[in-house]
């Protein structure tokens, strides 16, 4: 049995950025555990190829990942700056924008694949000597300790106690027998997340009944730097603005943009099996051919939606991060964000803790890290609920009073400058 101050399971976005994170901060000895190879975690994407999972990225989020020493990789890469958000109702006239001028910023945020962030964190995450990587490996149990069950644990940071059950709450049991002994247990292990199952965290959900279709889209016209959502009877529908190239002066790589459209699990369906043609002429018709008309679609791909969140974000040894703790509807892109702040959060905390001698997984540090974030994230979530209930509502009043609402909100200007500010985490 090996023994680690803390074995975070999972190695995408979140988990790489608490592990690396901490591992900046503290001399604990940290294990990642994920069941992918090496290479699929660090892989960039294809220069020629962009990704069709990739993330509205916040300004809050940028701040972090240049903490971490990612974001200069990342930016050397590919990343597309967007300057402004326009939002309309497909049934009535109401709309709202917000621009980065309005909060004196350059851009309001960045959409960057999944793959770049993630591959920009491990290549940091390579130089770090205090960490263990088990790649292709799963979690197939959570064993509570007692003192006799390790027999030589190493030198505890925390001196003040004499329990080693206190100290290594958890065996972390990985498939082809191996055993890793925890102070701290993260699971930053995603919306199936197997850490929250083991530890039986319960949690209150339910299906959206709706599933998202994913692709990147060409355009005849350019997407003007803008990220554009459409609420449609059925659904959003939203145009995430991308560069074909690594720089952004090139105006006439700005015709692309990755979609996530997300609607009853059938019309899903049906988009999902429509001809090419038959798909690029419903997306022009949806999008009122703000961009022209849809000329080219790639890497379509489709997946359940379902609102998730769990009642505690930490027991006793363990603790849950991003999707494993919350999913959100993707209809503002903020889950990615949800998750950032976390990490940031747990980091601070846990960095704290070393500075003090203590053992990361205290309840002190555990508690004082749920009540930062769970506020937050329960705020996110029943605004895009409301949002969500709000516009698929076919109520005569309703529809008149969200199309009023959207007009009278893009008016004034001093909330509008709030809303933007914590949309984009200023």
């Amino acid at each position: 049995m090996k023994s680690y101050d803390i074995v975070i399971v999972g190695g995408g976005m979140v988990g790489a950025a608490i592990a690396l994170g901490i591992s900046q901060q503290t001399d604990y000895k940290i294990a990642i555990v994920d069941n992918q190879s090496l290479d699929q975690l660090a892989s960039w994407p294809k220069a020629d190829r962009i990704d069709n999972r990739v993330s509205a990225v916040t300004l809050a989020t940028v701040d972090f990942l240049s903490q971490l020493r990612v974001w200069p990789a990342i930016e050397a890469f590919r990343r597309s700056a967007f300057k402004r958000m326009f939002v309309w109702d497909s049934e009535g006239t109401g709309n709202i924008q917000f621009t980065a001028e309005e909060v004196h910023r350059r851009q309001l945020g960045y959409i960057i694949e999944n793959r770049a962030i993630q591959a920009a964190l491990w290549q940091q995450l390579e130089q770090q000597a205090a960490i263990d990587v088990y790649a292709e490996h799963v979690l197939t149990a959570l064993v509570a300790n007692t003192p006799a069950v390790l027999s030589s644990p190493r030198a505890s940071f925390n001196t003040n106690t004499n329990s080693i059950s206190q100290d290594y709450p958890y065996t972390v049991v990985l498939n082809g027998g191996q055993e890793l002994s925890a102070s701290l247990v993260i699971g930053a292990d995603g919306a199936r997340s197997q850490v929250r199952r083991l530890a039986q965290f319960t949690t209150r959900e339910w299906d959206y009944l709706h599933h998202a279709l994913v692709a990147t889209v060409k355009w005849e016209n350019s997407h003007q730097h803008t990220a554009w959502q459409v609420f449609l009877p059925t659904g959003p529908l939203a145009l995430l603005p991308l560069n074909n190239l690594s720089t952004e002066q090139d105006e006439l790589s700005q015709d692309v943009t990755s979609i996530v459209w997300s609607a009853p699990a059938t019309h899903i369906e049906k988009l999902m099996k429509a001809p090419t043609t038959m798909l690029l002429k419903q997306l022009s018709q949806a999008t009122e051919a703000r961009l022209g008309e849809a000329i080219e679609i790639k890497d379509q791909a489709s997946f359940p939606l379902r609102q998730r969140h769990a009642k505690q974000y930490y027991k006793k040894g363990v603790v849950l991060a991003g999707d494993a703790a919350h999913t959100i509807h993707p209809l503002a892109g903020q889950g990615m964000n949800l998750g950032m702040a976390d990490a940031l959060a747990l980091v601070t905390e846990v960095a704290r803790a070393a500075k003090r001698g203590d053992t990361p997984g205290g309840e002190h540090i555990l508690s004082r890290y749920q009540r930062q974030r769970m506020p937050d994230n329960l705020m996110m979530m029943g605004l895009m609920e409301s949002f969500q209930h709000t516009f698929q509502s076919q109520q005569l009043p309703v529809r008149w009073l969200r199309n009023q609402g959207l007009s009278w909100v893009n008016k004034q200007a001093w909330l509008k400058q709030q809303l933007i500010k914590k949309a984009v985490g200023l």
